[in-house]
Parts: structure tokens; C-alpha cells; sequence
């Protein structure tokens, strides 16, 4: 199993791995304190980055930034999966990667897998990642594989609306995220027939009939981010169904302000989501 090693940054050592779970191709970087004991087990995040489902990936600086420090403040494991991007791979390519990462950590017998607590995973991911966290667990649910996700940390997730929610129509180009991205981004994940795959649950998980088997969620967005108002379509789709949810939100935040850490609320916004893995038996630090 060939791997490479990223290096080690201020108490977090990361290692890329290229691997096969069941003959599906995966690609991810592993992050975790670098002060673990060889076979000490830790609760482990199965992370998906942003960029719309057409940029990024795990060597972006940006979520290499959050993958670190997501471990040094809760003392977990981060699998940051490099999962297949569209237009060339559109939709469900990127949830099927997600999928076979988390069996692929939930199996457990890789070397690299050695500090992976298999019954203590979660899910995670900013933007297009916290979709597909959240759809990627109502894959599980489909196959009766619910107990493997302990709980979901969505950053700004957005939930595939058609484009009429008030939050996006009014979003300036001075935010950080705009109106004409968003359909850009749509447009190549889902293809030019769009418009009839907004009411699937793949695509928009509160299309579902019920969440109720959705484990504890947590929901970080900001007044100024233009899928603010999606984050409260799933709290309430959500609390509705009786799902233990937490959403954050934060005055002026952006889309991706956690990204920033020299805003005042970004050190709070790290410090909420520690409270909630430490209230879901998550948190890890010693």
C-alpha cells in the first residue's frame, strides 16, 4: 500500500495514502497528534473539503489548516478524503468516495488505520464536503449501516435547493461566495437536468422522508454566508424529526470564515465545536 509522508506541524503528523476498499480507488491524507502511542485508539473524522464539488482537495492549504486544527484542539484522528471531483466525475462520484472511505476506516486493518477507534467515527466536511457528509450518512442509513456515524460537523453546508432561497438571491459580490458560483458549481455536479434532481435525497438530504435516523449534527454558518438560510431548512427538517441538532451562527461570518483565524469569532466557532464532540463522547485530547 503506497504512501507518502506529508510531514509534521505543530504537534499533528500527516501521511497521504492510496488505497482499495472492495476494488473502489481511495485517495486520502490521515492526520493525527503526533504524540500517540503506536496502537492508541482515538475517535476519527471522515472529512470532505470544499470548492463546490469542482475545486479542491486535501493538499489545499486551506483545509489542511482546518484538518490540524480540528486534531490539536480535540486530540482525534482526521481522514481528509480526496474524493473525485466534477465535471469529468458528476454526481454520486464523490458521495461513493466518501462511502468507501468511511468502511474503509470502519474496517480498520490498515497499518495506517493503527489509531482509528472504529466505533467512535464521524463525519465532517465545509461547503460541497458537509452535503456530502450528509448524504453520504443517508447512504448508510439506506443500508442499514447507520450506527457507523456517530455524528456530523457541517461547515456552511449547502443543501442543493432549486436557486430560490432568500439567503443566495441576495448575496453581493463582495461576499465570498456568490450567486453565479453557486449555479456554476450545480450546473457541473448535477448536469444539465438539474432542475429534476433538486428533490432527491442524495442531492438535498431533507428531502428524505425522515432524518430521524440521523445521529447528533452540528450546523456552523454565518449572516453573511448565502446558504445561511439552508442551515436552518436542516435544523428544523432536523429538530422536526427528532434529530439532536446544534447550529451556530455567526454576525457578519462569511462563507468559510472558519478559514480566517484572525476574526474574533473563529477561535469561539472551534471552541462550540469542541463543546459538542465533548457532549457526543468524541473529543480526544489529553
Amino acid at each position: 500500500m503506497p504512501t507518502a509522508e506529508v510531514g509534521t506541524k505543530e504537534g499533528v503528523t500527516s501521511v497521504d495514502v492510496k488505497t482499495t476498499y472492495e476494488e473502489h480507488e481511495l485517495d486520502c491524507r490521515i492526520y493525527k497528534p503526533d504524540n500517540l502511542e503506536e496502537n492508541e485508539k482515538r475517535p476519527t473524522m471522515i472529512w470532505s473539503f470544499g470548492g463546490g464539488f469542482v475545486f479542491g482537495s486535501t493538499n489545499s492549504p486551506e483545509e489542511d489548516v482546518t484538518c490540524r486544527e480540528l486534531v490539536k484542539r480535540n486530540g482525534i484522528v482526521v481522514i481528509s478524503v480526496n474524493y473525485r471531483l466534477a465535471p469529468e466525475h458528476p454526481h454520486p462520484a464523490a458521495i461513493d468516495d466518501v462511502c468507501n472511505a468511511l468502511l474503509w476506516a470502519k474496517n480498520g486493518d490498515s497499518e495506517e488505520l493503527q489509531n482509528v477507534d472504529t466505533e467512535k467515527l464521524f463525519l465532517g466536511g465545509y461547503s460541497a464536503g458537509a452535503n456530502l457528509s450528509l448524504v453520504s450518512t443517508q447512504e448508510m442509513i439506506k443500508d442499514d449501516k447507520e450506527e457507523l456515524v456517530k455524528a456530523i460537523v457541517c461547515f456552511f453546508p449547502p443543501l442543493m435547493h432549486k436557486p430560490t432561497v432568500e439567503s443566495r438571491k441576495k448575496s453581493p459580490k463582495a461576499w465570498t461566495l456568490t450567486k453565479n458560483q453557486l449555479d456554476f458549481f450545480e450546473y457541473c455536479y448535477l448536469g444539465k437536468e438539474r432542475d429534476d434532481k433538486y428533490e432527491r435525497e442524495d442531492v438535498n438530504p431533507t428531502k428524505a422522508k425522515t432524518m430521524e435516523k440521523y445521529p447528533p449534527t452540528f450546523i456552523l454558518t454565518g449572516t453573511r454566508d448565502p446558504l445561511y438560510d439552508e442551515s436552518f431548512v436542516l435544523k428544523k427538517k432536523m429538530e422536526n424529526d427528532g434529530v439532536k441538532v446544534v447550529l451556530k451562527s455567526y454576525k457578519n461570518g462569511v462563507h468559510g470564515f472558519h478559514q480566517y483565524h484572525y476574526l474574533p469569532y473563529t477561535k469561539k466557532a472551534y471552541e462550540e465545536i469542541t463543546d459538542f464532540l465533548k457532549s457526543n463522547d468524541l473529543y480526544a485530547k489529553k
